[in-house]
């Protein structure tokens, strides 16, 4: 199955989905049902209540999940239901995917009764099989929360992205003229001042917060006043300290 192209930046994590759903399948069409029909599963009838109601609850959930599975990892490319990455991530808020806490204790309470009081063959390889699909929901928890650390989820969640901080007036380049290859030295000395002059006056007129303009200007100030920047740049160092100050 292809990955819708608007997805594509996160296709590996898709395509794990897609993998989880071609299992889930193969649990539902051949195990599930193999176990169920052509097994002792049958035996489940003649036991009695507490057993049988066990029994039946591991094939009932357990196959629901199986199906479930496979059909809801693959979902991602229906448009009509899931226009955008966040609603399809969204579909899985209360899904089988954050009830495995509940589906483990189901299943050891029907280990311990096979254990105790024993129970038909087809119903201990049903409960190996609904332990697997419980480590793809747990698997899943985890891609879950990856999916929503991307880019695409951020920016349609009106997030900002590491790639994307054009909301940010502090990140906007500060483009200045200059000499073409400034060098700090004593020959250089206007060069430098008439940098740090430009940057200065780039902050100042930016549309940053007074907040953020004074952090800007006090970051220079602390490079500027580093004693191996001092020793480089020499006596101008003094005149540039108070052009970061205002």
């Amino acid at each position: 199955m292809k990955i819708r192209p608007d997805f594509e930046s996160v296709s590996s994590e898709l395509t794990r989905l897609l993998v989880y759903s071609s299992q889930a399948h193969e649990f539902n069409v051949h195990d599930w049902s193999h176990l169920k029909n052509k097994e002792d599963y049958r035996c489940v009838y003649e036991l009695e209540g507490e057993l049988r109601y066990a029994y039946e609850k591991i094939y009932s959930t357990g196959r629901n999940c199986a199906i479930w599975i496979s059909r809801h990892f693959s979902e991602f490319n229906d448009v009509g239901s899931y226009p955008t990455l966040k609603s399809y991530v969204e579909s899985f808020a209360n899904s089988w995917v954050y009830q495995v806490e509940e589906l483990k204790k189901q299943t050891q309470h029907a280990k311990d009764l096979i254990k105790k009081r024993g129970g038909p063959w087809a119903i201990g390889q049903m409960i190996c099989i609904f332990d697997s699909e419980i480590s793809i929901l747990e698997a899943t928890a985890v891609l879950i929360e990856q999916l929503k650390e991307s880019d695409l989820y951020k920016r349609e969640s009106g997030q900002s992205t590491k790639n994307d901080n054009s909301n940010n007036p502090m990140s906007h380049n500060i483009v200045f003229n200059s000499p073409a290859n400034v060098q700090i030295g004593n020959q250089n000395t206007q060069s430098v001042i008439q940098t740090f002059n430009s940057i200065i006056e780039k902050i100042n007129s930016s549309t940053a917060t007074p907040e953020q303009k004074a952090e800007a200007k006090s970051l220079l100030k602390a490079f500027i006043e580093h004693p191996l920047v001092a020793s480089v740049i020499g006596g101008v160092a003094g005149g540039l300290v108070g052009l970061a100050t205002h």
